[in-house]
């Protein structure tokens, strides 16, 4: 097996040596280098687990060294232990450096401290690269994307015109490299926004049917009686004298104008009439009116419908930010602390991986000494619809309020985490399969009540949930899970 590598920045030969006989009695490959500025190199060349970092060198400081690493695509996930002479050179600088998995020891150091430090943020770090999710193939198309995005820094994802997407905009360069729909690919370029790889600007907005969710409409003036399109312009009449007012069409005879209440001749205009306004007249029932009013007809699904209840829109452009760069430099789309490997992007709750580790610890807890152990599954019904016909923006601000809705249910000690896009499970240590039933009705009722979905008059959000208890030790968690699933499937409703 390769031997674990440190690298140690330390000015002080004495002190280097020593540090030396430390770490080479516990088996690692060290190197040791005098200057902070050679650090970079240095680090690129060896490609240490560890490096250690004299805080007080004469030529740089090094929290300005681990702030070089840590900007540096090909050295930001190497993680540092400080030494220092002083505990207030850290505390006094720490706000101002993330510096990733972080540790300081006090000279003069007990070795067997300094050692146990050292293994302790290895072992951090190796956590650390096993939780992070797995690279699907679509998150090395977005990878790949940044790439491109990188090369050109200053370079803007615009969208197009496009009458064959459902939205009526589209982003080509996107769609090649990610090999998606125009709907896909604007799902896609939001969830890296989300991620903080790409700065979303406002572009335009657009309106989309509320039947079809298309952009293909045709907008119409009506009359607002009838709601026929067939109208005239015309010019109103006030006669003085009666104060009748009416179109010209009916005072209209022949090369005169005469009233058609009292009969009289009109002549002059400004003494006998005048011409308040133009106005329109509807062909179909010969109501008079000011304005028409506005009506869109969809194209893709023939349905009209109010201007007021079309889909507002938004389209954005983006840019690749700082992280988008970090991330396409590194292969890696998700954030690189220690606590964001073990939380699901966005949601700030448990990702499904560290969660199926904590179930298998509780499980084992359960199996041996009997302690009760109930597991929830919950879903968001109709989320596909939602998302469709909101958008990928609205349907994220939807799980987020959901979300916080389950955090603020369950207690400090149970365990929430992301299974799918839009279905939680919820691991309750310590609670019998009635109280897990009676949080469940309190859910439901605090969905109701509150009404997560960003539009409170759609109803048709509401949870699907499933609880089950173990009752067997001779369950797994895959099969708790899976029978978890089944039943929150069963208790859908349409």
């Amino acid at each position: 097996m390769p031997k674990l590598k440190i690298l140690v920045v330390e000015n002080d030969p004495d002190q280097a040596a020593l540090l030396h006989e430390h770490l080479r009695s516990e088996n690692y490959e060290v190197k040791s280098i005098e200057r902070g500025a050679d650090t970079l190199d240095a680090a690129k060349i060896f490609r240490p687990h560890l490096i250690i970092l004299d805080v007080g060198m004469p030529d740089i400081d090094g929290l300005a060294v681990a702030h070089t690493l840590k900007r540096d695509p090909e050295t930001a996930l190497i993680p540092y232990l400080f030494l220092t002479g002083k505990k207030r050179e850290i505390a006094d600088k720490e706000k101002d450096f993330d510096v990733g998995a972080f540790d300081y020891i006090l000279k003069p150091y007990d070795p067997e401290d300094f050692l146990t430090r050292v293994k302790a943020i290895i072992s951090r770090t190796r956590i650390l690269q096993s939780a992070l999710p797995t690279i699907s193939a679509i998150d090395l198309k977005k990878i790949e994307l940044l790439k491109r995005l990188s090369e050109t820094p200053d370079k803007e994802l615009l969208p197009l015109p496009d009458i064959h997407s459902s939205f009526g905009y589209s982003y080509p360069e996107a769609r090649e490299i990610l090999e998606a729909s125009a709907a896909e690919t604007d799902q896609h370029l939001a969830d890296l926004s989300l991620k903080g790889c790409l700065e979303k600007n406002f572009y335009t907005n657009i309106h989309l049917c509320p039947f079809c969710n298309v952009y293909n409409l045709s907008f119409m003036e009506v009359c607002p009686d009838c709601k026929n399109p067939d109208m005239t312009m015309t010019e109103l009449i006030h006669h003085f004298k009666c104060a009748y007012v009416g179109p010209k069409q009916e005072f209209q005879r022949g090369m005169e104008l005469v009233c058609p209440k009292c009969e009289e001749v009109l002549r002059h205009i400004g003494v006998d009439y005048e011409k308040p306004s133009e106005s329109f007249v509807c062909n179909v029932c010969a109501v008079v009116f000011p304005q028409p009013g506005i009506n869109c007809f969809c194209l893709n699904c023939q349905k009209q419908f109010k201007l007021a209840e079309a889909i507002l829109r938004s389209v954005y452009r983006y840019k690749i930010t700082p992280r988008g760069k970090m991330a396409a430099a590194t292969g890696n789309l998700y954030e690189t602390t220690l606590d964001q490997a073990f939380l699901d992007t966005g949601l700030e709750i448990l990702n499904f991986k560290y969660f199926h580790g904590k179930f298998q610890e509780e499980l084992n807890r359960y199996k041996r000494y009997d302690r009760p152990l109930t597991l929830m599954m919950v879903g968001i019904h109709y989320f596909d619809g939602y998302l469709k016909l909101k958008g990928p923006n609205e349907a994220t601000k939807l799980l987020r309020n959901a979300t916080q809705c389950l955090k603020d249910a369950i207690r400090d000690t149970d365990f929430l985490a992301r299974f799918e896009e839009s279905t939680f499970v919820i691991l309750l240590p310590e609670t019998p399969l009635q109280q897990a039933q009676a949080l469940a009705g309190r859910l439901k009722e605090q969905i109701r009540v509150r009404s997560i979905a960003i539009d409170k008059t759609d109803r048709r959000i509401r949870l699907d949930i499933a609880t089950i208890e173990c009752t067997t030790k001779k369950a797994t968690v895959r099969e708790l899970i899976a029978q978890a699933h089944s039943k929150m499937l069963e208790n859908h409703e349409p």
